[in-house]
């Protein structure tokens, strides 16, 4: 006898397979074998040094957005900057950390040569941001941590950044990230080029101008002392002025020890409420001195008439 059963497979699934229904003519102009394609497009010129030897371009790749740095197609490049263009690759990759741009690898391009493929960073660097003006306290002490917490990570690694500056330190559109970018100068104890002082004149450590000298991280620690000076004068924050002034001790020794120092002390100064005057209240800051010195006069003219104090003192 026949049964009655059913032969569909247990379970509630459809037993015939999914799928789309095409053409394979009609598939070859999709558009897919360009989604796949490892070749970078829309190659375009982002910054051409005008004295140095790199230059940046902005690439697509995957539908995804790309710098590229690559050294001029300039056979009078010397071959110094090649090293250090290696140099700058091997120590990018070593770098994983929020704050600092990332390098996702090296490659051979065809019509540019050899290429740095890095992180594309949507917004702009420090100095256009302070331009911009209002900037608040709470805005400029965010990007000071963001930058230290970029710094120690670096140092931890034994890498000094060298070029350390506004036009260096990238800040993004969405939720002001911050970016440390540019290893060009950068220097570790793993290599042994390029060990002469390097950096933006305005912002290298003074100490770095003499004879055989040898970079360490006090020497960033200086540049970011003067990058938390802008950024004090930009809120009108105290504190960060305060920061700058220890970064940038000229003797190396009296600087903080290193950029968790630097940290600490903004946060114990935050937790005691340390910030009661302001550079942009001069108003308010003249309006209460002149009030304590009143008062100040008035209490020792009350001793005086009491005789509780000598009268040499007017």
């Amino acid at each position: 006898m026949k049964s009655n059963e059913s032969t569909e497979p247990s379970g509630c699934e459809d037993s015939e397979s999914s799928g789309f229904i095409y053409n394979a003519e009609d598939a070859k102009d999709s558009g897919i074998s360009y989604i796949l394609s490892d070749k970078f497009d829309n190659i375009l010129p982002l910054y051409d040094s005008q004295t140095g030897p790199f230059r940046l371009l902005s690439a697509v790749r995957y539908g995804k957005k790309y710098v590229l740095k690559c050294l001029k197609n300039d056979n009078s490049v010397p071959s110094i900057y090649e090293a250090a263009f290696l140099k700058e690759f091997e120590i990018g990759m070593s770098l994983d950390h929020t704050n600092v741009r990332s390098t996702i690898g090296i490659q051979e391009i065809e019509g540019i040569g050899k290429a740095i493929i890095l992180e594309y960073i949507d917004g702009e660097n420090l100095e256009q941001f302070l331009s911009r003006g209002n900037i608040t306290k709470e805005k400029a002490r965010n990007i000071l941590t963001q930058i230290c917490s970029a710094l120690g990570y670096m140092h931890r690694k034994q890498i000094i950044h060298r070029d350390l500056k506004p036009s260096n330190i990238m800040v993004t559109h969405s939720g002001e990230t911050v970016k440390i970018i540019d290893f060009s100068l950068s220097d570790s104890d793993a290599f042994m080029i390029a060990k002469n002082p390097a950096g933006t004149l305005s912002y290298m450590a003074p100490e770095a101008f003499e004879e055989g000298y040898r970079t360490d991280s006090k020497a960033d620690i200086w540049s970011l002392g003067k990058i938390a000076r802008l950024l004090s004068e930009a809120s009108g924050d105290l504190n960060l002025y305060g920061i700058a002034s220890r970064c940038m001790k000229k003797n190396p020794n009296d600087r903080p020890r290193d950029v968790e120092t630097i940290v600490e002390t903004l946060k114990t100064r935050e937790k005691y409420h340390l910030d009661y005057f302001s550079l942009r209240s001069a108003s308010l800051t003249w309006v209460l001195t002149i009030t304590i010195l009143i008062l100040l006069i008035v209490v020792v003219r009350l001793l005086l008439s009491r005789g509780l104090i000598n009268e040499v003192i007017f």
